[in-house]
């Protein structure tokens, strides 16, 4: 990958999300179609509702996530915006994967906490960021 190409930023505003949440839903669900498919071709076993009882299924995605966290970290301290973007990327597919592989409603959660967000005081809690 060329690291000189500049990384498109898409802004997606909070009003575009409320006014079209079916849209994002019917969305999300063909991507984890794809990500779900793409697990299976490659030979991993995408994460079930079933796995939700079964104690390591879950926490192992939930490292994976948090491993590609990390990678992006590393990009950001490299300067490394197309890395940075790629794991940003994968990310979103291994949570998109977790949350619908255990009947989350990602986006409808994520409208939830968004409206929850907007009530909460500057800096809640004391924190600093």
């Amino acid at each position: 990958m060329n690291d000189d190409r500049d990384v498109e930023m898409v802004d997606i505003t909070h009003d575009v999300i409320l006014g079209h949440p079916s849209e994002a839903k019917r969305f999300i669900n063909s991507m984890y179609e794809k990500i779900k498919q793409n697990e299976i071709n490659h030979g991993f076993d995408p994460v079930a509702l079933e796995d939700w009882a079964e104690t390591p299924r879950v926490p192992l995605k939930i490292a994976l996530i948090h491993s590609e966290l990390s990678e992006a970290l590393e990009a950001h301290r490299n300067q490394d915006k197309v890395n940075f973007a790629e794991e940003l990327a994968d990310v979103a597919i291994r949570l998109i994967g977790l949350a619908y592989g255990l009947n989350v409603d990602l986006v409808g959660e994520i409208l939830a906490k968004m409206e929850t967000n907007e009530s909460r005081p500057v800096k809640h809690g004391g924190k600093l960021y």
